[in-house]
């Protein structure tokens, strides 16, 4: 719980100050949906962390705002998209939706059913919720959806007409501050090892992709062995309440890590020194921050976020959950960004890949990691 003019954690402010940053998980279902008992659910999650349902006042020192009702005309729609087909039509729903402009008039998140009829003609259905990173982690979002899926969605649903929108409306709405660059998504098991072999083997087959993808021969060395990573840093936060205060932990790849053990561990600031980053951090000057957020999230060859999810069979709204995709935001120009749930024993990734020319290589990035995972 926050109270009404609390100021946000350092984390968050940062975030906020230099967004927008939105988190995005898009739940694929088999199967129809039932529409009304899966938002009714979000809806529940809402009612049940007040984050979701204030407003981020904006300032020097941005601070929470008063508790709103809960309007789900303003948070909930259907979205009507047969064109969005197979794996590639997930992935650019992935990426419109974390390029949406949230209006700044109320609290900060949307959540959409895609196609709730079920798939027709192989187009993907399901459950997608996009929300500011300032309200909360991947670990804590992640935990409370799932949670809120494994007790099953309210059985009652909504009484109302719920709004509905074509994906040529979704793409009007894009905010053109952030850039577009298309994921691919990946589903497989990970080498076994317990969590640290299988995060190793995919911080390897990362650095491989970088490696041999002929574009990134221009990263120097040391930028292709570095990685940034969120997973460590925000396990404290698997439980509780919304909130963000993670933080990134830099390793550098070597030729003999076969897992995470064997990563080095780039020492981190003295805990007065990183407070001090991240108190200069909420007081900089918009543009200056976002151009040290963006500096900061580039240096690394690879920034992963690696979520915890749940080894069985969930559902949302009577259907079964068949994969689990989220995407980070897109802080920085990392070269290789990968965002991973681990859902029924598998891996389910998110790869978002450019050039240092800019272009987008995602799905290059992506077959690569895939080989170099299965060799592992």
């Amino acid at each position: 719980m926050v109270q009404t003019g609390a100021a946000l954690t350092p984390s968050e402010r940062i975030l906020w100050r230099s967004g927008p940053n939105l988190i995005t998980v898009f739940a694929q279902t088999q199967g129809a949906i039932d529409a009304a008992r899966a938002l009714a659910g979000v809806m529940a999650l809402a009612r049940s962390d007040d984050r979701l349902r204030r407003v981020v006042q904006d300032g020097p020192l941005p601070q929470w705002g008063p508790e709103q009702a809960l309007d789900p005309a303003a948070h909930l729609k259907v979205l009507r998209a047969p064109g969005l087909i197979g794996p590639e039509g997930a992935a650019t729903l992935l990426d419109t939706l974390r390029r949406q402009a949230l209006p700044g008039d109320r609290p900060g998140w949307q959540a959409v059913v895609v196609n709730p009829d079920g798939p027709s003609d192989r187009a993907v259905s399901g459950l997608a919720l996009h929300l500011d990173h300032a309200i909360g982690d991947g670990t804590r979002l992640a935990r409370a959806l799932l949670g809120a899926w494994r007790h099953g969605s309210a059985p009652d649903g909504l009484n109302m007409a719920l709004p509905v929108t074509t994906f040529e409306d979704l793409s009007r709405t894009v905010d053109p501050r952030i850039d577009a660059v298309p994921p691919a998504t990946l589903r497989l098991r990970l080498p076994s090892g317990g969590a640290s072999g299988r995060i190793g083997a995919l911080i390897r087959a990362g650095a491989v992709v970088l490696e041999r993808q002929e574009l990134f021969g221009v990263l120097p060395p040391r930028q292709r062995a570095s990685v940034s990573i969120a997973r460590f840093a925000s396990r404290h936060s698997a439980q509780g309440a919304l909130r963000n205060d993670a933080r990134m932990v830099r390793m550098r790849v070597s030729e003999s890590a076969g897992d995470i053990r064997g990563l080095r561990i780039v020492p981190p600031p003295p805990e007065a020194l990183y407070r001090l980053k991240l108190g200069l951090g909420g007081v900089l000057p918009a543009r200056w921050l976002r151009r040290a957020v963006d500096a900061e999230f580039s240096a690394p060859g690879q920034v992963l976020t690696i979520i915890p999810g749940h080894a069985g069979w969930l559902e949302v709204g009577g259907a079964p959950i068949r994969s689990v995709m989220a995407l980070a935001p897109a802080m920085g120009h990392p070269p290789l960004a990968l965002t991973g749930v681990s859902y029924r024993g598998e891996m389910h990734l998110t790869v978002s890949a450019r050039g240092p020319d800019g272009r987008g290589v995602s799905a290059e990035a992506a077959e690569t990691l895939r080989d170099a995972l299965v060799a592992t």
